[in-house]
């Protein structure tokens, strides 16, 4: 019995060393030169005249790994919007489409379109919902609209909103601008799509910032508007003056007057004034608009 398990045991470390030997033998050494060559002649003589094993070959019978999916062509461009322009695109799509998804659509643009119409009508309904108080102030606005905004659309919503976004960061920060700095003010304009020439950048600051100067305002269309484009404006700018003026003076003149028939209240009886003070406010109305339009307080555009 002691003999068999020596028998084993020697057997055992011999196949084990062999093994160890496999292992450790050099790249591109014959398996059968391991057992017939000594350490020294391996480490100091080719080996001859036995098989090599030819790693690059081996490497090319390896079967190649699966290609990455690649984004089809045809979803490049709609992937590239984004703002108002996407949400017009992926709304006429869903409109015409018979198979709105497909497979070959990357899956951020699967889970948009098959959800769109779902999530707008949610987030229509929680804008409806969302009620301020009037003395909000802006950036908590803007903090509770991206709040709706992210709870509905997820990680679309700035896909979604990006040029609305960028209209919130330019309102949130227009207050610091100089605004008689005319060069400031168009550099700081968002860089969207509704925005891109010169009449509807001046439009925008004109309009988004009430209290720029006639002075700031006419540097402006010089610098954004052509000679046409200025000469419509300037026309508009003194209509909206005249008419500015044209009411002052009426509401002065027409106070004056309720302050003259006031006085014959008490004389006449509440019925018979109350009558007389009618017809003396219409007269009063026909009299001051035909000696307006008379001095031309309105004047033909081109003029």
């Amino acid at each position: 019995m002691i003999n068999r398990r020596r028998i084993y045991a020697v057997t055992t470390v011999a196949l084990l060393g062999g093994l160890l030997l496999l292992a450790l033998q050099p790249v591109g050494v014959a398996v059968d030169d391991v057992a017939e060559t000594s350490v020294e002649q391996a480490s100091l003589s080719p080996v001859r005249d036995k098989k090599q094993i030819d790693i690059p070959q081996v490497l090319d019978a390896l079967p190649s790994p699966a290609p990455e999916p690649s984004v089809s062509k045809a979803w490049q461009p709609l992937l590239a919007l984004e703002g108002l322009t996407l949400q017009h695109e992926v709304e006429q799509w869903l409109g015409t489409c018979v198979d709105c998804v497909s497979p070959d659509m990357p899956d951020k643009l699967q889970d948009l379109l098959s959800t769109y119409e779902q999530r707008k009508a949610e987030h229509e309904q929680r804008m409806g919902q969302l009620i301020l108080p009037s003395d909000t102030q802006l950036q908590d606005k803007v903090a509770a609209i991206k709040a709706v905004d992210h709870a509905v659309w997820g990680e679309h919503a700035m896909w979604l909103h990006a040029d609305q976004y960028a209209l919130y960061d330019w309102q949130l920060a227009v207050d610091q601008l100089n605004h008689q700095d005319t060069d400031m003010l168009i550099a700081s304009l968002p860089d969207i799509p509704s925005l891109q020439s010169g009449r509807q950048q001046y439009e925008f600051l004109v309009k988004k910032i009430p209290q720029l100067s006639a002075a700031t305002k006419k540097a402006l269309a010089a610098q954004l508007l052509n000679q046409t484009e200025q000469a419509r404006y300037q026309f508009l700018a003194q209509t909206q003056a005249n008419q500015k003026e044209m009411v002052a003076r009426y509401q002065d003149a027409l106070a004056e007057l309720e302050h003259q028939l006031i006085q014959q209240k008490e004389r006449m009886g509440e019925a018979a004034w109350q009558d007389w003070r009618r017809e003396q406010v219409r007269i009063f109305k026909v009299d001051f608009f035909a000696q307006d339009a008379a001095e031309g307080s309105l004047p033909a555009e081109g003029s």
